[in-house]
């Protein structure tokens, strides 16, 4: 169980077009899946950093095992990079 958000990433530090692209049966976990995207701010690129955007996948999801895992990794959709990250939690 969880849910995924698909959003830009700009040079500026700002996120855009966030949409949810993996969808929980629960409103209020997919609620706060994306609150818990937007409370972490992110930085603007570093000097150097050849893109004006980044296409972000983001999903958090519960497993009923006591174990976290963590998937960090891209994929090329729609003619572009997508950098994703996966958290699997029991808690």
């Amino acid at each position: 169980m969880g849910a995924a958000y698909d959003f830009f990433l700009t040079r500026d530090g700002e996120i855009k077009d966030m949409r949810l692209s993996v969808k929980s049966p629960y409103k209020y976990f997919n609620k706060n899946i994306k609150n818990i995207i937007l409370s972490v701010p992110p930085l603007p690129f570093r000097e150097g950093m050849n893109m004006d955007e980044m296409q972000m996948s983001i999903y958090l999801g519960y497993q009923p095992y006591d174990e976290i895992d963590i998937t960090i990794g891209s994929s090329f959709r729609n003619n572009k990079d997508i950098f994703m990250i996966s958290v699997d939690t029991s808690k």
